[in-house]
């Protein structure tokens, strides 16, 4: 899986609204490759530029987010229990955290402190890591793609009522919409992650009365709203996100998106998510 791909073009690609106080712009970002039992609080180097006192601005402030995108082999994380003990779960309503699980996912927190004993456990043969540097400000969500070039796939999710939906998508991304701010009554970082089907760009014009920007072209994009992770992540907190019990639903939305079933060996893709700048570390 792929998490490269849609980073210098997130402007447009992340037209999805997760919030009018939440939507960020990516600024800019990097990519390391190699092991992954590294210290997740180092953030790359940032020159010293002397400036005025800036004015108060309306918007939350600028942070920086770091992303881990670990693949490991099928059921390293989302079947260990030794890992699961360690995170303690995502203060969302209950009916989310239930429909997170009855699409097979599965979100935490941990203390920077537990890091290195997870970092352990995962760190299994064939294991690999990106590391992503991404600075943030409050315009526009930041689209991640995890599966990108799906020629044709079936995607099965459960809805607020239990009930199961069943579509076919041809020549898209399986992406997430990354949205990031900090609370200003407190040091929290608030992050926001919703799964969604990049189906591309669409043309539009509007008639000559129209207001406003009359032409263009649009991001069109399947979102899957009720499936939103809010997670509030305290000073020195990561946020974890992993499959669950991938291997019993194959068409579920989190093994579309975070697993891959029919490669040899088969693999799964957990992302790690830790605030570097205000808010952060």
């Amino acid at each position: 899986m792929r998490l490269t791909r849609r980073f210098r073009s997130a402007a447009l690609a992340a037209a999805g609204v997760l919030g009018t106080t939440s939507l960020l712009l990516l600024a800019s970002c990097t990519v390391k490759r190699g092991p992954f039992l590294v210290s997740l609080n180092r953030a790359p180097p940032t020159p010293h530029v002397s400036a005025p006192a800036a004015r108060a601005s309306p918007f939350p402030p600028a942070l920086q987010v770091q992303v881990l995108v670990l693949h490991l082999p099928l059921g390293a994380c989302s079947n260990n229990p030794g890992v699961w003990k360690l995170l303690r779960p995502v203060a969302n309503a209950d009916a989310t955290t239930a429909l997170l699980a009855a699409n097979g996912f599965r979100a935490g927190l941990a203390p920077f402190t537990a890091w290195k004993t997870i970092a352990q456990l995962l760190n299994r043969p064939g294991a690999t890591h990106q590391r992503i540097y991404c600075q943030l400000s409050a315009i526009h969500p930041v689209t991640l793609t995890a599966r990108a070039n799906v020629r044709r796939e079936i995607v099965a999710w459960r809805g607020l009522d239990g009930g199961l939906t069943v579509r076919t998508y041809q020549d898209c991304d399986n992406v997430f919409l990354l949205a990031a701010h900090v609370r200003p009554d407190s040091s929290e970082t608030i992050v926001q992650l919703e799964p969604a089907v990049d189906l591309g760009t669409v043309a539009f014009q509007r008639g000559p009365a129209a207001l406003g920007v009359v032409a263009g072209v649009q991001p069109l994009q399947r979102v899957f709203t009720t499936m939103r992770i809010d997670a509030a992540i305290p000073p020195h907190y990561f946020l974890l996100l992993a499959p669950a019990a991938a291997r019993r639903s194959a068409l579920s939305l989190a093994a579309r998106f975070l697993t891959q079933t029919r490669r040899v060996p088969q693999r799964e893709t957990v992302l790690v998510f830790v605030p570097v700048g205000p808010g952060g570390p």
